[in-house]
């Protein structure tokens, strides 16, 4: 399983960027650019730190003061993981939570995939869902209150 890709919102300096990994990946650019904001996003995606300090939600320097001003109420982390193993299908909460993308058959990978986000706010705990596939309602279900009256045919 690696990390495929990342979207970071709110996050520092960074008020939105997706980053996609390859199997190597060089963060390169100058001073002040994001690229330790972007290694600390992933450490605290992969955590299990309930929330994160207000100093590192997305904030602007206010010309006029030189004041740093909070911008942003949350802070979101999604990042997409690829070659997940096939077991993955049967783990526990991971139900129409695995998904599949193309790969080519020489490739080596599974060709599937999880999407896994976390959501701090401020003075709040950590939000953390897996992406699920959408679900709908069977026909016969449609008008069912509950599920006595469908088990009793008083549709």
């Amino acid at each position: 399983m690696k990390l495929h890709s990342l979207k970071i919102e709110g996050f520092k300096r960074i008020k939105e960027a997706t980053v996609l990994f390859g199997d190597a990946t060089f963060l390169i650019g100058s001073n002040n650019s994001g690229k330790s904001s972007t290694l600390q996003a992933i450490k605290y995606l992969l955590s299990n730190s309930p929330n994160i300090p207000s100093t590192e939600f997305y904030s602007e320097i206010d010309e006029e003061t030189g004041a740093t001003i909070p911008v942003v109420e949350q802070v979101l982390l999604e990042a997409e993981f690829r070659n997940v193993p096939q077991e993955a299908l049967n783990w526990k909460g991971f139900k129409g939570r695995v998904f599949r993308y193309d790969v080519p058959e020489d490739s080596g990978e599974t060709g599937l995939s999880i999407f896994y986000r976390k959501t701090y706010k401020t003075g709040q705990k950590a939000k953390i869902e897996l992406k699920s596939h959408g679900r709908t309602i069977k026909p016969e279900f449609m008008n069912c209150r509950s599920l006595d009256d469908y088990a009793e045919g008083h549709l």
